[in-house]
């Protein structure tokens, strides 16, 4: 059986698929985890209101996406915690003040 196989000869076309994804998933992963680390960081860490942290955040998350030639899902996963953060950082500050 081990004589059957010749090194080199495998096609790994599936498994080069398979890694490439794994990749883009945690690249894809890592920079919107770090958008929202950054985020709260920024808010509860510093003297800056939520709203400036927020488009901070968008302006980096922005750059990011860019830099790292993210798809549709990356775009659209930080357009909509930018929508929820809006509309919580709205209702927060109507219901508690600032």
């Amino acid at each position: 059986m081990a004589e059957d196989y010749h090194r080199g000869e495998m096609n790994v076309a599936e498994q080069k698929h398979t890694f490439d994804g794994f990749i883009n998933v945690s690249v894809y992963a890592a920079a919107v985890l770090g958008l929202v680390v950054m985020f709260l960081s920024m808010v509860f860490g510093t003297d800056l209101g939520w709203l400036t942290a927020f488009l901070i955040t968008a302006v980096v998350g922005g750059v990011i996406g860019v830099l790292l030639k993210q798809g549709t899902a990356y775009w659209m996963t930080v357009a909509i915690l930018g929508v929820i953060t809006i509309i919580a950082g709205f209702l927060i500050v109507a219901l508690f003040g600032a």
